[in-house]
This record gives structure tokens, C-alpha cells and sequence, in this order.
């Protein structure tokens, strides 16, 4: 039987019990009238009211109570509940409403648990994601979209006007759209995609294009400039075969001279693919040279000699590096360092100069410099000496092949050290490296 039903029913009740109390005093008053009767009147009419004025009672606390749990709900709190006695009426209507409550808060946890999964999703994406307004304002950004569009927090305005511009189109159109921007601050290339949305908002979804783009570019600059310095030796020997070859072979002097020359562009040829093989190998990371431990004394002591040999002693190489100097390298890459820098050095210090070469520990480090009192190098250069193929002076004839200081970058990094350089026109220039310590 439902609460309404009960209340339905006592009410019903109290009032027979009324009538019937009325219809006997009215027989007993038209006979003879005794207080006997007239209080059973009395009595009967009191039972009645206290049995209706007991149903209105539970029933007004129960819906106080219903109501106060369901404005509890509605504030964000799912774990009330209405609980009424089991002889109460109104005790359906609080079963009832538990098991709302119940599937509400099961519903409410679940959405709660894909919100922040997809939240989760969207913030770790590598991909930018924002969600722009029809004013441009931003209710939505993740951290990659922060950082492409150098966004201090997660909301603010679009200010990018090819982006805006994007947004606007697909609003309008009512379709996607796709652009390739550049973005600032950079440059900074982004592939961005804008979908409008039924509330007359824009996602915008934005891929970092700017490493592509580098290396492409990358590509082209190296095709070029392989190309560039094949072509120098190419067409020198190619000069000097026809020179032979229209008689100069008959000539024991002039042969002899002309063969001498095409062995130097042979060997300036070969010294260019070489490096070009080192250099590759060491960006792939298919020649890491293991990690083995390099004595600094010694190494720097044999490329001293092996310079000395080469080059003569034009210039004064001195060393400074104690015997339990150790570096965490293999012996064969930090020689190839060595000597990269110290080629550089006696290549651009005259006659009666010095190169001085130090390596010392400096806490977990060995910090290994090579300085020289040559010519220096221009403030505007810096922060190139690194690249492939750059030359500060591409006019002056130079037999390196521009690749040195970039194979030094490389092998360095690779061992999770760093090289840097500090130069000043006319006084010299120092390189520094730093590589793990062996204790």
C-alpha cells in the first residue's frame, strides 16, 4: 500500500469515526440527552483529529527532509540520504529517492572519472589543443598550446591573426579548416586544424611544424653545400687532367707539379667524405664509441706530437694536465676532439704564437681548454662555428673541410658533455670542453 494511500485512509476513518459520533448523540438528544453520550462524542471527535493531526506531522517532516537532502544534492554533495521509520508513510517515497540518489551520484562519479581521463589525455598530448569563442577569448588550452603560442596561463585571448583569421573561417563556413601558419614568437610553423562546434566555439587543434621545416632546410643547405665543395676539387682536377692530357705530360716538371696538385685535392676529397661518414654516423647514433676512460695527459701529449709532425713548429703548444686527470670517453673519439681543436688553433695563429691546452677536474667534470693567441673570431660568427660547412670567411682559401668543429659538437654532446667558445678579435680564442670525470 503506497503513503498516500495510508494517509488516504486514516483520514477517511477519522472522519466515520466523526460521523458516527454525530448520528449518536443526535439519536441520543432526540430521546433524552446524558453526558454519557456526550462525552463519547467528546472522545470519539478527539481521536480523530489526533489520528489526521499525526499523518499531516509525518508527512510534513518527511518532505522537509526530502527536501532538505535534495537541496544538499543540488549544491554538489551525493552522499545524503533520506532515511524515515519503517512505520512511517512516507517510507516508499524515501526508498524511492535513495535509489535516485544512488544511480545520480553513480552516473555523476563516472562522468567525473572520463572527465579527468580525457583531461589527462588532452594536457599530455604533444599535439596543442584550445577551445576559442566567437570573441577570441579562450576557454580551453592545453601545455603544448601554451607553448607554441607562448600563452601564460590556460585562458586569455588568440592573438595570432592567422589563427583568428582560421577560427573565423570554419565558424562561418560551418566546416573544418586547415592552414600551415608561422606563428610568434619564433619563427615557429604550426599545422593548424579549426573545427566548430554546435555553442559557436572553435576547436583548434595545432601541430608543431618548426622541427620539420629545420630540417628540411637542413637538408637543402647540406645538399648544397656538399655539392659546393665537391665542385671546388672536382674542377680543379678536371683543370689540371686536360692541362696533362693537351701535352704538360711531356713536361717532367710540369707533370710532376700537376700530379702533386691532384694528389692534395685527392686527399682534401677524401678528408671531406670521411668527415661526412663520421659526422653521419654520429647523428644516427650507429658510432657511439662505447664509454671507456681516456688518460688526458697522454692524449694530449700524443696530439701535441702528431701536430708537431704535421705542421712543424710554427707555433709553441704547451700542456698543462695532471696524471690523475681521467675523463669518461673512448680514446679514439676525445682524439678526434683534440685534434679538431688544435688543427683550428695552429691553422689561425701566425708564426711565434702558442697554444696552450689545460685539462683539470672541476667537481664531477674534467674541464679540458685549448686557447691560442691567433687572430680570433668576429662576435657575428659565434654562434655559428658549429654548423656544417660554415666558414667566417668563405673568400679565403681554407683546407678544412668545415665539418671539424661540428664533429666536435657532436662527439662531446653525445657523451653528455658541452663545448663552448669565447673569442676576441686580434688577442686569441678558447675552447672549452667539458666531459664526466672518471674518479
Amino acid at each position: 500500500m503506497t503513503p498516500f494511500r495510508v494517509v488516504r485512509w486514516q483520514v477517511a476513518a477519522a472522519f466515520a469515526l466523526t460521523l458516527l459520533a454525530a448520528g449518536v448523540a443526535g439519536t441520543a438528544a432526540g430521546s433524552a440527552a446524558r453526558w454519557d453520550i456526550v462525552g463519547l462524542v467528546v472522545a470519539t471527535g478527539a481521536i480523530s483529529t489526533g489520528l489526521l493531526i499525526r499523518a499531516l506531522a509525518q508527512i510534513g517532516s518527511s518532505v522537509r527532509a526530502l527536501a532538505e537532502v535534495a537541496d544538499r544534492m543540488a549544491a554538489g554533495e551525493l552522499t545524503p540520504r533520506v532515511y524515515a521509520p519503517a512505520n512511517a508513510e512516507t517510507r516508499y517515497l524515501a526508498a524511492a529517492f535513495n535509489r535516485m540518489a544512488d544511480a545520480l551520484q553513480s552516473t555523476v562519479e563516472g562522468l567525473s572519472l572520463e572527465r579527468a581521463r580525457l583531461a589527462a589525455l588532452i594536457e599530455t598530448m604533444a599535439d596543442g589543443v584550445l577551445l576559442v569563442n566567437a570573441s577570441g577569448a579562450i576557454d580551453l588550452s592545453n601545455t603544448a598550446a601554451r607553448g607554441m603560442l607562448a600563452l601564460n596561463s590556460s585562458s586569455g585571448f588568440l592573438r595570432d591573426p592567422d589563427l583568428l583569421a582560421l577560427a573565423r573561417q570554419a565558424r562561418e563556413d560551418g566546416e573544418r579548416a586547415q592552414q600551415d601558419v608561422e606563428v610568434l614568437p619564433g619563427p615557429r610553423y604550426v599545422s593548424a586544424i579549426a573545427t566548430p562546434l554546435d555553442d559557436d566555439r572553435v576547436l583548434l587543434t595545432v601541430h608543431d611544424l618548426t622541427a620539420v621545416r629545420h630540417l628540411n632546410v637542413t637538408r637543402r643547405e647540406f645538399v648544397s653545400n656538399v655539392s659546393h665543395e665537391l665542385r671546388n676539387p672536382l674542377a680543379a682536377m678536371g683543370v689540371l687532367v686536360e692541362t696533362l692530357e693537351g701535352g704538360a705530360v711531356s713536361d717532367p716538371t710540369t707533370a710532376a707539379d700537376f700530379l702533386a696538385r691532384l694528389g692534395q685535392e685527392i686527399q682534401r676529397m677524401n678528408a671531406l667524405v670521411a668527415d661526412l661518414l663520421t659526422l653521419s654516423r654520429l647523428e644516427s647514433g650507429v658510432d657511439d664509441g662505447g664509454v671507456l676512460v681516456v688518460d688526458m695527459a697522454e692524449a694530449l701529449e700524443a696530439a701535441r706530437a702528431a701536430a708537431i709532425q704535421k705542421r712543424g713548429e710554427e707555433a709553441t703548444v704547451e700542456i698543462e694536465a695532471g696524471p690523475s686527470v681521467r675523463a669518461a670517453m673512448d680514446p679514439f673519439r676525445f682524439r678526434e676532439v683534440v685534434d679538431n681543436l688544435l688543427e683550428n688553433a695552429l691553422r689561425f695563429t701566425p708564426a711565434g704564437g702558442s697554444v696552450r691546452m689545460s685539462a683539470k677536474i672541476d667537481e664531477d667534470r674534467v674541464r679540458f681548454t685549448i686557447t691560442d693567441t691567433g687572430e680570433g673570431i668576429d662576435a657575428e660568427h659565434i654562434p655559428h662555428i658549429f654548423e656544417r660547412f660554415y666558414k667566417a670567411d668563405p673568400s679565403r682559401h681554407d683546407p678544412g673541410t668545415g665539418l671539424g668543429l661540428s664533429i666536435v659538437r657532436h662527439i662531446v654532446e653525445t657523451r653528455g658533455g658541452s663545448v663552448s667558445v669565447e673569442s676576441t678579435p686580434g688577442v686569441g680564442t678558447t675552447f672549452e670542453v667539458l666531459l664526466p670525470a672518471v674518479a
